[in-house]
């Protein structure tokens, strides 16, 4: 008798320490995949968790340099009214890699994300309806955290969003059996044409899986193209890889009990 009780004393431990350690989201979660990317969403009581996965090198870098929007919509309408846009706002001179990383080795993509990583603002932004704060994603108190994380053991790009359920639901008494969420590309900001470049720039906003800025529109001879313009030289458009968007909805279908 003693020797059971001693047999069973560490397994009650073990069964109570994994109690804990779980979340009770555990096995609440829906996931998606479309296009190289896998979308998930999970909750507990108080939070919901949006997380976006990807192994493929080139979208992976697409992502980090537009960046993304996560909509929640609790009535499954598709609506864009609620919303967290990371990061608040993009600028084309952040480093991007010039070269497709296909053409180097995975220790030299690992240094490419690292480096575009550190170089991501802190500057987020949660939307509702009509008003629009920005916020700190590492301290805020909108007890929203967001960021990305690179595991280079399985070469897994992720984008993770915690952000409380009060924040979403327009009601004390919303249960979100509805609810749908949105993944999608930030729209890159263009520079306006200056006037003395001498002629039309060409190229159209990038959207739709579509190549940004084109290959039209020449320069007067001597000038040299700007930095992250709409007219870059044949060889740079040629090296610079295409970018990728999401533009992707699905239904979160989580337990409302």
């Amino acid at each position: 008798m003693r020797f059971l009780f001693t047999l069973l004393l560490p397994l009650s431990l073990l069964s109570a320490k994994a109690a804990t350690t779980l979340p009770i989201s555990l096995h609440d979660t829906t996931q998606v995949t479309e296009k190289e990317v896998t979308y998930s969403i999970t909750q507990d009581a108080t939070y919901f968790y949006v997380s976006l996965a990807t192994q493929d090198k080139e979208t992976g870098l697409s992502l980090l340099h537009t960046g993304v929007t996560i909509y929640f919509d609790e009535k499954g309408k598709k609506k864009k009214e609620v919303y967290v846009k990371y990061p608040f706002a993009n600028d084309r001179n952040r480093v991007y890699p010039r070269k497709s990383v296909d053409e180097g080795e995975n220790r030299e993509f690992n240094k490419t994300i690292a480096t575009v990583m550190e170089n991501l603002p802190a500057e987020a932004a949660f939307g509702h309806e009509d008003n629009v704060q920005q916020f700190n994603k590492d301290l805020n108190n909108l007890n929203i955290s967001l960021g990305w994380d690179y595991d280079e053991a399985n070469k897994t790009l992720q984008f993770q969003l915690k952000i409380p359920k009060q924040l979403i639901g327009k009601k004390q008494s919303s249960d979100f059996n509805k609810l749908s969420v949105g993944v999608v590309s930030n729209t890159m900001e263009r520079k306006k044409p200056n006037k003395s470049d001498g002629g039309q720039v060409s190229g159209g906003r990038s959207g739709n899986g579509g190549r940004g800025g084109g290959r039209g529109g020449q320069r007067p001879s001597g000038q040299r193209p700007e930095r992250g313009g709409d007219t870059p030289n044949a060889k740079a458009t040629e090296d610079k890889p295409e970018p990728v968007f999401v533009d992707v909805w699905f239904d979160a279908n989580l337990r409302t009990d």
